[in-house]
């Protein structure tokens, strides 16, 4: 799920469907034609026939709400308008099911699914440039949004050998997501600078009615990795977000 919020894409099979049922507006639009009156024949057995392309193509057509197959072909739409409704229909439920499904993913819980849009990339990407330092910071902040990032309470709770959860860096505390972004003193040279900055950022934006609620919030784990999540949540695009992104 992660993939493909972060990247703005959808499943692969997305793409099959979208082939197949171009597949059929083609046939459907050609009228004398051999492809035609097989396709004619066949819708009307195919009920009777699980594994019938017919069947799957009818199944795929209830499934994005798209008109019915007796209807594409009594009236078949011209290339261009079946091309922009299906891909309209086929992109409209796979964001739907994706942004469902992320609710039950724990380890995604700090990306924002509410500007999440296919062919586009997510908002918390947005401060990655093309330079060779950006580069190389782009795999951590990945891993940390992901949940993939490997800290030593991660392996204390799932390691069959008993493996202390302190940080390694530190030694001071239990190495938490919320202690390695925060508060790991071994970190605290390279991290304040940032703080400071974004605390800035934070005190001196201008928000919408709706986010003015956020004017003091405190900077949190939620609002370092995925700033999307707490500034603009009701979409108004106010500057807020795009001043700490």
């Amino acid at each position: 799920m992660a993939v493909y919020i972060l990247s703005g894409t959808i499943p692969v099979i997305s793409k099959m469907h979208k082939l197949a049922l171009g597949t059929f507006a083609n046939i459907s639009r050609q009228e004398n034609s051999i492809e035609r009156q097989v396709a004619e024949r066949q819708i009307l057995i195919s009920t009777a026939v699980k594994d019938s392309w017919f069947t799957k193509i009818r199944s795929l057509l209830i499934k994005y709400s798209l008109p019915s197959i007796f209807n594409i072909l009594d009236e078949p739409p011209s290339k261009l308008k079946w091309k922009n409704l299906i891909r309209k229909a086929i992109d409209t439920y796979w964001v739907d099911h994706v942004v469902t499904m992320s609710v039950y993913y724990k380890s995604i819980s700090y990306i924002s699914t509410a500007n999440y849009n296919t062919g586009h990339l997510h908002n918390a990407l947005a401060s990655i440039q093309t330079s060779a330092k950006d580069i190389q910071r782009l795999p951590i902040k990945l891993r940390l949004l992901t949940g993939t990032y490997i800290l030593q309470c991660n392996r204390a709770a799932f390691n069959q050998i008993d493996i202390n959860p302190t940080c390694l860096l530190c030694e001071e505390d239990s190495e938490t997501l919320y202690h390695f972004i925060h508060s790991c003193p071994a970190l605290a040279s390279a991290r304040n600078h940032h703080m400071l900055e974004l605390s800035h950022i934070l005190n001196n934006s201008e928000l919408c009615v709706k986010c003015r609620s956020l004017e003091k919030l405190e900077i949190s784990t939620q609002l370092i990795l995925d700033a999307s999540a707490l500034l603009c949540n009701c979409q108004c695009k106010c500057s807020s977000s795009c001043r700490v992104h």
